[in-house]
């Protein structure tokens, strides 16, 4: 299977996408180029690419034990690279080339689109410090600079799913009126039928296409804006990392309905004005059409083992929201403990002293 990196025309050294700037640059010659002049460029590398991916189509790549793990040839130095069956773009170890595993990528596998970084590694690497500095019992190793230097950027699979449906909603307005008349109180029930038909069209409902644990830290970082969701091209990738979904559209289908049709019924509730409680609420909806984008989404991760258990930060590469949980020192407790213990004593001894 073909590996790729994309090469600055100046100096021959790696290109990576920056998020800061929303182009391509070089880390040595500090050249910038556009998506359009990258592509210009990058011509003769695509033409190689093609063939490397039309190879790699009558030759699968060599597996590891129990075949989870693939073995490729890095572009630049020739060093194995080996990476899990979901990794899509990765690093050289050797040579430390952002190097993007293309066949992992092509045909099927090729997603719609992208939502590209927004978040660089400096603005990350501030925001984890500042977030830190608000955890008073901090492990300070969580913040050693072996630590922060584990952040990654990573792009991670998800469907984005566009539904048209037409929904009918049913249901029972109950109202009640009541009046005094000298001493006597009188009560009025009135029940209402309701009903209520549309055709909607509910875009964007988000849906995970990895099995892979790490990926359930993202539910602390929702939601992406998919107002920036770009066509995907694989420019996006390079200097980060990439997984490759293994949750088909079989599979992901039942979440994606199931919150569609939980959206659909809150947009009619919501158009539905009548007087008094509504009961009995039956929402039926049919799908018109459906379409599905598979769509990578960034976000930064870090992990941390900490005495046998397992701390982390993750913050959305687009929106930088922050989430995560961190190793607190016992030492810091205890200290703070001891403080408390003594300023209490004292305190009680002032209180003896002075007032018994």
């Amino acid at each position: 299977m073909a590996a790729h990196v994309y090469k600055c025309p100046n100096c021959n050294a790696e290109l990576t996408f920056d998020p800061a700037k929303g182009d391509f640059g070089c880390a040595y010659c500090d050249s910038h180029f556009t998506k359009a002049e990258l592509e210009k460029l990058d011509t003769a590398q695509k033409a190689e690419q093609k063939e490397q991916q039309d190879a790699a189509a009558q030759d699968k790549p060599s597996q590891g034990t129990e075949g989870e793990l693939n073995t490729y040839s890095c572009p630049n130095c020739g060093a194995e690279i080996v990476a899990d069956a979901t990794t899509a773009a990765t690093f050289c170890y050797y040579c430390h080339s952002p190097v993007i595993l293309t066949g992992k990528l092509a045909g099927k596998y090729r997603p719609d689109a992208v939502i590209p970084f927004k978040v660089d590694r400096k603005r990350v690497e501030k925001e984890l410090k500042d977030w830190c500095k608000k955890k008073r019992f901090l492990d300070k190793r969580f913040l050693s600079d072996a630590q922060t230097d584990k952040l990654t950027g990573v792009y991670f699979p998800f469907w984005l799913v566009d539904t048209k449906l037409h929904s009918d909603l049913t249901g029972t307005a109950e109202d009640a009126n009541t009046w005094l008349v000298g001493d006597t109180e009188y009560t009025e029930h009135k029940e209402y039928a309701v009903s209520r038909s549309a055709d909607l069209d509910i875009n964007n409902v988000t849906v995970k296409a990895l099995k892979k644990p790490e990926v359930n830290l993202l539910d602390g970082i929702y939601p992406y804006d998919t107002k920036d969701v770009q066509d995907f091209d694989m420019a996006y990738l390079s200097g980060f990392f990439a997984e490759k979904r293994d949750v088909e559209k079989e599979s992901a289908a039942a979440e994606a309905n199931a919150t569609t049709e939980a959206t659909a019924k809150e947009m009619m509730l919501s158009k539905t004005d009548c007087p008094g409680v509504l009961r009995n609420v039956n929402c039926q909806n049919t799908t018109l059409s459906q379409t599905w984008r598979y769509t990578l989404m960034p976000a930064w991760m870090m992990t941390y083992n900490y005495k046998g258990d397992m701390y982390y930060f993750a913050m959305n590469g687009q929106t930088g929201k922050i989430f995560g949980n961190v190793p607190v020192d016992k030492k810091k407790v205890n200290l703070m403990g001891l403080l408390i213990g003594v300023g209490a004593f004292i305190l009680a001894a002032l209180i003896r002293l002075f007032f018994m």
